[in-house]
Formats: C-alpha cells, structure tokens, sequence
C-alpha cells in the first residue's frame, strides 16, 4: 500500500475511533437503558475508578480506549492476513461480506476454546435462533466474538491482547460491521501485500499519532512543554529501512564478523563497512545465544525486528533449528524499553509475528519478548519501612531504589538505577507470608516493589549492542521534571534529548560493545554541544559516521530533520570511517549513495581520528576537511577583530517594528532602522525594517533586555542575515540591529581598513569552507562567525579594500534602484544617471571584455541591438540602456568576487583546494533578461534574476506612486508620505487630487488607472512616440494596461511590499468595482470619495441594464444586473456603513493593523 493511502488511514481511523467512543461513554456516564449497566457493573465502576484516576479527564480516557482498539483490530487484521488465526477474526473469506468467525456463528460454529464463556455461547445461540431480541443481532454477535476473541489472544499475546474485563469493552465502538465501520476499513486498508514485512505496523503506529504529534508542535509554540502525555507524540519517528539497516549491521553485524572472520553473513549486509584496520579489542563470543540487544526507545520495534532477522541468519549459520533459534532470539537476545504502553505492545506484538513467520507452533509455547514498558511506581513516605522489611539485610541504597521510579512514565530509561545488583537483591527478598491473601497490604507493596525490581533489571544490565532511534526534543520543550532531572545528571548532553540519550547509552554498553544510533546532525557541530562533543570525543571512539543531512525521512516533508547515522563504541581509537551522503535528495537516493560509497571508498569517503576535531574551535565533528583547511585553524580567530554588540529585542514585534515604507517619513526621527534578516545580499542594502524609537519605546526595550548600547548604533559594523549562507554586508551608523541579523563590530585598536579586509574575506568563497567546518548548518550564530581564522596579509590590505569598497558602492546602487529601499530616488527608466550619459550604455567596456572574452560578451551585451537601427522607442531605448548598465555592473562585481576569492586563496594557500570562480546565483545585483526562457540555469536558483516584464511592471508601480503623489519625477527620492499633503507642489506630473482611482475592466471614467497611465508615459517620454511605448509596455506585460491593472497590480504590489501594501485595494465582493487609495492620504473622506464613484459606477450600470433591455439583448441585460446586486451588496452592506464611521487612522499603527480597520471593504491580503 502507498504511504499515502495508509497515513490518511490511520489519521481517519483515530477520529472516527474517538468519535465513536465518545458516543459509547456519553451514553454510559448518562445511564442509557441501551446498555445493560446492570449486568456490566464491574466494569462500569471500573470506568469510573479510571476517570477519577484521571482527574475527570474524558478526552484522555477516549484517546486511550480508542488507541488500544486501533491497536488490537489492526494487529487482528495483520493476522488474519497473514494466516496466523485459524478463523478469520475481523477478515471474510474471499466473496464474502461478513467476517468468517461471525459467518460460521450465524451457521450455529462457535468455537469454544475462543467463546469460552457460557453465558456468552447461549446468548449467541439465542440471537442466532430468534429466541433472544435484539435492535441488531449480527452486531450483537460479532461484539461478543471480538471481545472473546481478544481474550483468547491473550493467551498467546499477553502483552497486546490484555483481558478484557472492564470499560474497554464497554466502550467498544457500536458501528462493526457495516462499509464505514472501523472494521471494515481496517480490513480494506490492510491487504495481503501490505503484511509482508511487519514494518507496517510501526508505520501504522507513526501515522495514527501524527494528528497529535502536530497539536503537541503547535503548543510549543505558545509556550507549553512536554510531559508524560505529550513525549511520545512529540518524539515519535518511525526510521527508515535503510537507516535501520545500516544501524544493526554495523554493531550487531560487525560483533558477529569480528568474532567469525570466516562467516558467510557479509553477504547479505548490504550497508556493512567492514573495518580498515584489524581490530583487536572486541567482546569474544562463545555462543550467539550471549548477545544481548537493547533498543532503549524501541517505540513500535523497528530496530528490534531487523536485528532479529540478522540474528535469525546468524543463528542458521551456526546450525540451530528454527525453533530454537526464535526461541533464544525472543528470550535471550532481544530487549526492548518504552515509556508509551501502546508503543510498547506494537513492538511486543512485532517480534512475536517474527517469531511466528519462522515458527509455527511459537505463539503456543509461551515465549514472552523482553520488553519493558515502564511505568510509574510511587510510594508514600510511611511505606518505605515495610519495604526494607521484605529484604533480608537490606542496604539504604534500596529506599533510594525504591524511589527511582516515581517519574518513570517521563523520564524513561534515562533513569540509572540506585543499586545495580538486582538479581542479588530478588534473591534476598522474604517469603510472602500472605501469600493467599490475594489483595493484602503486603502483596500489593510487593506487587509495586516487583515491579521496581523487573524494569531496574531492564536499566541495570550491560547490552553487547545498544540500537536506537532515540527521541529529539530541545530541552527547553520538556516539562520541569524531565529538564531537571536531564540538568541534575546529564548537564554537557543537555542540549537535546537525543544527545542526553547518546550519554544514557555510553552507560549501559558493555565493555567494548557497539552503539547504534540515529539521531539529528546538530551535536556534531553547533555551539550548544560543545561540551557534550569535548565529552563524548574524550570517553567514546566513532567507527562509522553517516551524514545523511536533510531529506532522509521521506515521511517528513521539507528539511525538518538533518540527521546523522552513526557508531561508536566506548574503547578504541581507532580511525572513524565517515560517508556523506547529503546531496541525495530522498531515502532512496540517499541510501544508494550509501551503497556506492561503500563499495567504491570514493566520492563522500572520508577516513580520520576524531580527535584531530580537537583543532577546530569546538571541536566540530567536521569530517571532510583536509590537512591544508585544518592547519588555517592556527590563525587567529575574527573574534581578534570584531566582537559582538548585543542586539534589539522588542520582545513585540507587532506593535514595535514596521517595515520602512509603512511609516510616516515626516516623522522618521521616531524611528531607527534596523537589520532584520531578509534574503541574501552581500555588501550593501537590504535594510526595510524601523522599529520605535521614541523614549518610551526604549524604555520598554530596556526592561525587557532588549536594548543594545548607544555607541554600538553610532558604528559601522559587519552584518549578515543569520539565516543566509555567505552574504556579508555593512552595517551602516545609525542603524541598529536584531538576533536576526547579527553583527559584529571593530575592536577599538582596529582600522577601517581592516573591517573592509575581513568583509572581503568573508565575502570570499575561502570564508564558506572555515564557516561550514566550524557549523555546516543553514544558520550561523556571532560565535560561528567569530571563530573564522583569520590571516592579514599587509601587501593586500589595500588591493582589498579597493575592491571591496568598489562592491559596496555598486550594492547599493542596485538596491537604491527599488522602491522598497528607503533611498530609492527615482526608476532607472528615468534615472538620468543611466540612460543619459552618453556613449555609456552601449560602449563596449574593455574591462569586461578581457574577462569575459569576445564570445560570451557579445552574447550578453550586443545580442538584439542593432547599432544600424534608426532608433528605438523612448521607453524601450531606456530600457535597454539600464538592461545594459545592470548586466554590467552584474560582471564587473562577478568579477571583482572573483579576483578576491583568488587573493584569499593564495593568502591562506588553499590553491588544491578551492579555485576562484563564483557562482552566477551567489551574486547578488540584478542582471536583467528579455524574458524568463534567457535565464540561465545559473541563475534560475538565485535571487536576482530580473526579466523585461519584471522592470515594466516596477515601472509601472513607480507611475502608481506618482499618481498619488508619494513620488514626483520632478524631485528624487520620497515627495510625500505623510503629514499635510500639498498638490500645488507638483509641477512636470500633478497626482490625483482625491486620492481615489478607479480600477475597472473597461473605461467607466476618465480618471481611472489606465487613463492617467497614458498621460503620465506620454508626459515622461514625450507625445510624439506614445503609441510605439504603449506597445512596448504591454508586449512586455503580456497584457493590455487596463487588463494587467484590473487583474494583476495588486497581486504584484502585495508581493513586492510583502504584504504590507502602500496602495490599497477597495473592491466589492465580486470585484466588479474596484478604487485604489494611497494609505498615507487617507483621511476621513476617502471612504465617502469611493462611495460616491461607486454609486456613479451603478448609475451607469443600471443605465446599460436598460439600454439592453430596450435592445432586446437578454444576455447583456443579465450580466449587468449581476454586476449591480455586487455593487449593491458592497454599498448596502460594507461601504456606506464605512463610509459613515469617518474613520482616521495613525500611520503609527502600522499596516496590518489599519488595513483591517477597513474590514471587508478591501481586497483581502493572500
């Protein structure tokens, strides 16, 4: 079955189980005479006791009952299936409807070893014959079936198929048997295909919990942590095949290969790396029937499963039957922990169908699987004496003992036991002397210290191989009790849990023995695990290490999970065998890399000692550097330099920070701009964002530490979007900066020119291979970036500082040609700077020329011009000349990159190493295209790919703010974003006097959008030629001006001020109306303007329903009645009842606050 087709399953199933649970307890809790509560008192009460036990909590009652049914019909269908019952129990045999046990009890078969109550046997006669009523007879029957069927099982699967003997049957779901039952569904969803391996159970288990698993995520996010109910939803991942392999063949595998060199088993271990060097130190093995296998977390047995068919093959080998060897493998090889009961009984059940493939007779023996669910065991203070009193000669040590369980459902099998001879301590303890007392004080005390005992039994005993996946979860999400304890015991591994799990493992490993693990990369190189790495380096040796990096789960979507695979034992230095496999981009592709690698040692091979990490600055486990790149590690760090400066909090973005545009510009001094992330730009720009400056605002920053130092604002610094690779530019003065964009800034005894040489450094390719040795991940932190080696060469400083200042200052022409930028002066289409200067735009440049060659350059830059052509269009002349004045500047900063990439790999002479070209995306000026088809492969995977229409259609948005007033292209730069607005001001282009322009798909009024665009391209390029730039601009929008405003602009604006629009959209529900505003002059009035052109825009429509009612045009009559009820409704119910509030708003506010004070009158924000 596809992945797909099961996970909808499962989640479908959990909300109709729950659904119909929750129907089946409302009717108890209500004493419905539907139920016979009489007869069932016992479990009634015992629903009761169990809903007192959880505090009332019904909803946790139902997700409990409904998972254990999910559990118990899916296991039922799996065997059936498979063959394993000799009745179908939930399946009908082929061509029928009904399953087979109910088809063969409705023929008067009843199995009495199953129906071995004989209440239960006369009743299903009595239905059968008609002698007992009933409102559904066949539902009634099968009820009794299942349950006793499920308590037949118990017999063989004890663990899974619990006695039913309270609220669980009762609570059993009423629906069994019709097409949309639970029953049916299962059956349908689980074929006969899908039984092959046992694995889809764990998956049904990983599926089932997803729902909750995203709710659990979901209140991370507003604060909430992980307890006993929440972890095993938030840490469930079911592993992949391939990684499971890998795991168990590699610990488990290589134990056996070690002690039998000569085996045949290598064969069939597709993803075993057998050791470079001759091992010596190895536990020796007389018999497999010694090796012990522990899955601390084992959820629903995956790893288990697989290392009981290595185990299976190993003890074929050795000669032993099928019987013996699943016997010894479930009995004495296989160990399991889990703290989630249901998991626990999927793993348990998991092995047992192992078991069952190989033997047919296993589920009749007895034979019990060592797993371990643990649970809570507390006991009261005056308890403990009479503890002590069941052991002869106790130490104290058992009180504490005692104690080490309270908080087992959350802490698991992080728990190290008090005492660790257990069996000594089983052996001491007394006779019971109320043996036939069956619910005496004493066996009930000595029920729960049994209990103690048996899972301390679990934690306390030494594995040959330990094999998980264990859980991820960052330890400010785990609840007091967990973080606690992991801060009491496991403070360097406190990171993560998966990190406190590879200590946990360290521990219970036998002298020598093999650990397995999958876990996230992030230990082996962020700064949070520092001490954990120094730690795990110090005490532990890696054999084999397994970057998978993203996209290794395919049931995970996206690159949530980088993950590493990975072995390491606790004595033995010898070199680790590291494989990178993080360029495949699914399990599938990422597992035959593997496969590759391995055979070939080549390509993603890499062999070191880990402590040659030891040199990096905190010892990242960074595998795949050479000599020459750790030896740079020498050098001083940049922290030498520059050093941090704090950063702004406003610990409330969404009253404090606005974007640039949004503001009032009058007022800019209550502002300071800040660095917040954005996309990647080296050099200069980038910079959109204010936040409040006033005094009160600091003082809020300032309370809530927030607030960096004065004098860091007053300095230039380096700063780069924490969330981009590579992408340094300047912080200028007077800006500020958040956590999202840190900075660093020169130390005082350090030079300008300097800051400009460390920028260009780190601009440089060399900086990416330092950076990715020290934190390969996506974000890099201050101490990341501190940690770069650093190597001043004086001869280049000023070569360097040259070239750098050359790329800032082209950076920042390229921005400043953008409305979103706030120096923005005026559209390069008009900028004089660029399409007048004479001989400029199409001169040949001999710079570029030399390093591009007579080829590639005329490709670029003389491809479509013909010099012989009398002359082009004025907008097209103008575009061209800043299409070739953008490809310039694109080249000559590629290049100028290019020739500092050269300068810092010949300083730090990593010439084998890196060569000096840069790659066309990771530049980050504009080059401008004629159409999307142009783009190179290249760049496709950049940022500043511009097109032809993409230039049109900024032009386009510059002529809108014109219109409006914001811009005058008679003045660079802003003409008005607030206070009084003074229309006698604009001289060459006079904007709208109303502030309200009509969007419409044809031409209702003179002063509409299209028709002050006509005027305003025929003022700035001149009357003569404005039929030939009208053409130009609509080939180039694809699109006539009128349809591309009615249907596209405001899509287009919204994405350009990224959802923070400064020209706003009034539009009636069906858009047939719409009117454009400008935020930053709307007043009181401006809904009463828009009003008012909407009752013209109806006056004329209704004047057109008349005319095609007098013409006899049915259709057109139509068309224009629809289009009056939308501007009927918009006017009714939306705009006049806007129009009179007379609303204001502060600019302040900010958009997304003020836009929705226009509520439904405005184009809603997608």
């Amino acid at each position: 079955m596809k992945g797909s087709v099961l996970e909808r399953f499962a989640q479908e199933a959990r909300i109709q189980l729950q659904k119909e649970v929750r129907a089946r307890l409302n009717l108890i809790l209500k004493g419905d005479a539907s139920i016979d509560l009489i007869e069932n008192s016992k479990a009634v009460n015992a629903l009761n006791k169990h809903l007192e036990e959880l505090k009332g909590n019904e909803d946790a009652l139902v997700e409990e009952v409904a998972y254990t049914w999910f559990n118990r019909i899916s296991a039922i269908r799996f065997m059936d299936a498979s063959g394993y019952n000799s009745t179908l129990i939930v399946s009908p045999v082929e061509g029928k409807t009904l399953p087979e046990i109910l088809s063969e009890a409705l023929s008067g078969i009843i199995d009495e070893n199953v129906v071995s109550n004989i209440k239960d046997q006369e009743r299903i006669h009595g239905l059968v014959d008609g002698l007992i009523t009933s409102g559904n007879p066949q539902t009634e029957i099968y009820r009794i079936l299942l349950v006793a069927s499920c308590n037949y099982l118990n017999n063989s699967l004890p663990l899974l198929f619990e006695k039913i003997e309270d609220y669980t049957d009762l609570l059993l779901p009423d629906d069994l048997l019709s097409s949309e039952s639970i029953i049916t569904k299962t059956v349908n969803a689980i074929n006969s295909e899908d039984v092959s391996s046992v694995e889809i159970i764990g998956w049904l288990y990983q599926y089932y919990i997803s729902e909750k698993k995203d709710q659990v995520f979901k209140s991370f996010k507003d604060g909430n942590k992980a307890g006993k109910d929440e972890i095993p939803a938030a840490t469930q991942l079911f592993t992949p095949e391939w990684i499971v392999r890998y795991l168990v063949e590699n610990s488990l595998g290589r134990l056996w290969m070690l002690n039998h060199p000569e085996s045949k088993l290598k064969s069939k271990m597709k993803y075993y790396i057998e050791p470079r060097d001759k091992e010596t130190d190895f536990i020796r093995l007389e018999s497999p029937e010694e090796i012990k296998v522990l899955d601390p977390c084992c959820g629903s047995g995956h790893m288990l499963t697989y290392a009981f068919d290595l185990l299976f093959d190993i003890y074929t080998e050795c000669g032993y039957t099928d019987n013996d060897a699943v016997k010894h493998i479930v009995e004495d090889n296989l160990y399991g922990i889990e703290i989630d009961k249901r998991a626990g009984q999927l793993a348990y059940f998991a092995i047992m169908m192992k078991a069952r493939e190989r033997s047919r007779r296993i589920l009749k023996k007895g034979i019990k699987p060592n797993i371990c669910i643990l649970s809570k065991v507390v006991f009261e203070e005056d308890e403990l004496p009479n503890v002590i009193n069941l052991f002869d000669n106790p130490s104290l040590q058992v009180m504490d003992l005692m104690n080490d369980f309270k908080d087992a459902d959350i802490l698991g099998s992080l728990i190290t036991p008090s005492l660790s001879d257990i069996a000594s301590l089983k052996n001491s303890m007394k006779v019971n002397s109320n043996s036939d007392e069956l619910f005496s004080e004493e066996n009930t005390l000595r029920e729960r210290v049994n209990a103690v005992l048996d899972q301390a039994e679990y934690l306390t005993r030494k594995y040959h191989v330990v094999v998980t996946n264990p859980p991820y979860m960052g330890n400010g999400k785990a609840c007091d009790i967990l973080a606690n304890w992991i801060k009491q015991h496991y403070l360097a591994s406190k990171a993560d849990l998966y990190s406190v799990f590879i200590s946990r493992n360290e521990s219970i490993l036998k002298v020598n023995g093999y650990c397995a693990m999958v876990t996230m990369q992030g230990w082996m190189f962020l700064s949070g695990f520092e001490e954990f790495r120094i730690e795990f380096l110090r005490h532990c040796s890696l054999l084999s290490l397994i970057h998978i990096g993203t996209n290794g789960f395919d049931s995970i979507s996206g690159e949530v999970v980088s993950a590493a695979a990975f072995i390491f034992t606790t004595q033995n230095s010898a070199a680790c065998q590291f494989i990178d496999v993080t360029e495949g981009k699914t399990e599938k592709e990422k597992s035959q890399k593997l496969v590759d690698i391995i055979q070939s040692k080549r390509n993603g091979y890499h062999v070191l000692k880990p402590d040659l990490f030891s040199k990096l600055p905190s010892s990242q486990i960074s595998y795949w550097l050479s000599k020459a790149v750790l030896h740079c590690f020498m050098y001083p760090q940049l922290n030498c330099f520059l050093s941090s400066g704090g950063r702004i909090k406003t610990h409330d973005n969404e009253s404090f920070m606005r974007c640039s545009w949004e503001i009032n510009n009058r007022q800019v001094t209550n502002y300071l701009f800040v660095e917040n992330g954005g996309k990647y730009r080296k050099w200069s720009g980038g910079i959109i964002d204010v936040i409040k400056w006033d005094e009160e605002s600091k003082e809020y920053y300032a309370k809530h530490s927030g607030l960096m130092k004065e004098s860091y604002i007053k300095k230039n610094g380096i700063t780069w979007p924490g969330m981009s690779k590579g992408a340094y530019r300047i912080k200028q003065q007077a800006t500020g900066h958040t956590s999202s964009s840190p900075c660093l800034y020169p130390n005082s005894d350090i030079s300008a020119d300097i800051v400009l040489y460390l920028l260009g450094l780190l601009n440089s390719n060399i900086s990416n291979v330092f950076l990715d040795a020290i934190n390969p991940t996506l974000t890099k932190n201050p101490g990341d970036v501190s940690s770069i080696p650093i190597k001043i060469s004086e001869s280049f400083i000023s070569t360097v500082k040259d070239k750098v200042c050359f790329n800032v200052s082209l950076s920042k022409t390229d921005w400043d040609s953008f409305e979103t930028s706030w120096d923005f002066s005026i559209h390069p289409l008009l900028d004089k700077n660029i399409i007048e200067i004479d001989g400029f735009a199409f001169e040949d440049d001999q710079e570029l020329l030399a390093y591009l060659g007579d080829d590639e350059y005329n490709r670029i830059f003389k491809n479509g011009i013909d010099d012989s052509r009398p002359a082009w269009s004025p907008v097209e002349y103008a575009y061209l000349r800043y299409k070739d004045w953008a490809n310039k500047a694109f080249f000559h900063l590629k290049k100028n990159e290019e020739e500092l990439n050269r300068i810092f790999i010949d300083i730090y002479g990593l010439q084998d190493e890196l060569t000096p070209e840069e790659d066309d995306s990771m530049v980050s000026v504009h080059r401008i295209f004629d159409s999307k088809s142009e783009i190179p492969e290249s760049m496709r995977k950049g940022q500043y790919a511009l097109t032809k229409e993409d230039v049109i259609k900024s032009f386009v948005s510059y002529f809108v703010g014109c219109m409006f007033g914001r811009y005058d292209v008679s003045r660079p730069g802003l003409a008005y974003a607030g206070g009084n607005f003074d229309i006698s001001s604009y001289t060459d282009f006079v904007p709208d006097n109303d502030n309200v322009i009509p969007v419409l798909g044809d031409s209702w009024f003179k002063n509409d959008a299209e028709t002050y665009f006509i005027k305003f391209v025929e003022k700035v390029f001149g009357h003569e030629s404005l039929n030939e730039n009208l053409k130009f601009i609509e080939n180039a929008l694809g699109k006539s001006i009128r349809e591309y405003f009615y249907k596209d602009f405001y899509k287009d604006h919204l994405k350009t001020y990224q959802k923070r629009p400064i020209y706003w959209m009034f539009s009636s529900p069906k858009g047939y109306f719409q009117a454009l505003v400008y935020m930053h002059r709307y007043n009181e009035n401006t809904a009463n303007v828009v009003l008012d052109y909407l009752r013209q825009f109806r006056d004329k429509i209704r004047l057109q329903i008349k005319l095609a009612e007098d013409a006899g045009e049915t259709k057109k009559k139509v068309e224009y009645e629809n289009i009056d009820r939308d501007l009927n409704d918009y006017e009714m119910n939306t705009l006049y009842p806007l129009a009179i509030q007379h609303l204001v708003f502060d600019l302040d506010d900010g958009v997304k606050v003020n836009y929705q004070k226009l509520g439904n009158a405005l184009k809603t924000i997608k």
